[in-house]
């Protein structure tokens, strides 16, 4: 390929998917919010697709900045660059603030960020979590010592393991150790805070949001990165007026104008996580305290591949065999996982 610039990509591992099998029971591996949005922000997104013959209206990206803003409590709408998903806001800082540089970050972590830095041409210091009970923790102190770079990345809460890894205090840490820090605040809205608000204390800390959990948004792919003005500015020169779908936009908004609805979807899940963690541990089974939309799980090698064969989708995570993620879904879909996992713990 002669015209490949960045000749690290032929060595790089492409992020895969899971396969799935012919006949899917319960989906319960992709962290999705099972329900779909309320009608009026389908129509929403109805109505800008009749109108798809025209470019996006960039005075209706300007009324989602302000959303946003009033929504994650940041002082404006120049704090905050709408982009295609998270995964888009974490693409953006890697090649803006680590290219063909160095990114610490925990161990384990989410799975698409070798990915995205490696398109970036960064390499990453990885920091092992330490298992305290049931929870993973990262150890501050320990981290900056140990895990070297430019860009600090830490998802709090965490995916896989779904532990809060940085408050207030562990925040200015970091901020005063790296040149920037990136918080990965994607399942804030399940958490009992969120460091996103803080944004105005650190002039070089980035957080990225995302609306594919609460907000039920994962297939529209809209997402946030939240910074100072001149960071936001100087990043969002690499992305072009029409990069956001006015589908997207306008779903986006009238999500936003009224986000209530999330507190239902919200609340059942933390319920079904008490219930799930129940569930687990009358098996002998091992389930980590959670402030996401899934649980992570210790259990027997096997069962993962056991409950693809019944349809029955769950992820694998890097911890081991034994280890895998499940998220909460549908009441019919968790009955199915019950069942299915209390009929393996008697075969293993």
């Amino acid at each position: 390929m002669k015209c490949l610039k960045r000749e690290w990509l032929k060595n790089m591992k492409t992020y895969m998917l899971p396969q799935k099998p012919r006949n899917v029971v319960a989906r319960l591996h992709m962290n999705e919010n099972p329900y779909p949005p309320p009608q009026r922000v389908i129509e929403a997104a109805k109505k800008a697709v009749e109108n798809c013959n025209l470019y996006p209206d960039p005075e209706r990206l300007w009324k989602l900045r302000e959303l946003a803003a009033k929504y994650y409590k940041v002082p404006g709408p120049e704090w905050v660059l709408p982009t295609l998903g998270s995964d888009t806001a974490l693409r953006l800082t890697f090649e803006c603030c680590a290219l063909t540089s160095e990114i610490a970050l925990p161990f384990p972590s989410f799975q698409a960020y070798p990915a995205l830095a490696g398109a970036a041409g960064a390499k990453l210091n990885y920091y092992n979590l330490e298992i305290s009970d049931d929870k993973f923790v990262l150890n501050i102190d320990e981290f900056i010592k140990g895990a070297k770079g430019e860009l600090a990345v830490v998802d709090s809460p965490n995916n896989p393991t779904g532990s809060l890894l940085v408050d207030e205090k562990g925040l200015e840490k970091l901020s005063k150790a790296y040149p920037a820090v990136l918080i990965d605040e994607a399942y804030a809205e399940f958490a009992p805070y969120e460091l996103t608000r803080e944004v105005e204390k650190f002039a070089n800390v980035l957080f990225t949001r995302t609306m594919s959990k609460a907000f039920a948004l994962a297939g529209l792919r809209i997402g946030f990165l939240i910074s100072n003005p001149e960071y936001i500015e100087n990043i969002s020169k690499m992305v072009l007026p029409y990069d956001i779908p006015s589908a997207t936009v306008e779903a986006a908004i009238a999500a936003m104008e009224d986000p209530s609805y999330s507190r239902e979807y919200i609340e059942y899940v933390n319920d079904e996580k008490k219930k799930l963690k129940e569930k687990v541990e009358a098996l002998g089974w091992k389930a980590f305290e959670s402030y996401t939309n899934f649980v992570l799980v210790k259990a027997k090698e096997g069962v993962v591949d056991m409950l693809r064969e019944r349809g029955i989708m769950v992820r694998k995570v890097p911890l081991g065999k034994e280890w895998f993620r499940v998220s909460i879904g549908k009441p019919e879909e968790m009955k199915l996982f019950y069942e299915a996992i209390e009929e393996l713990a008697d075969k293993l």
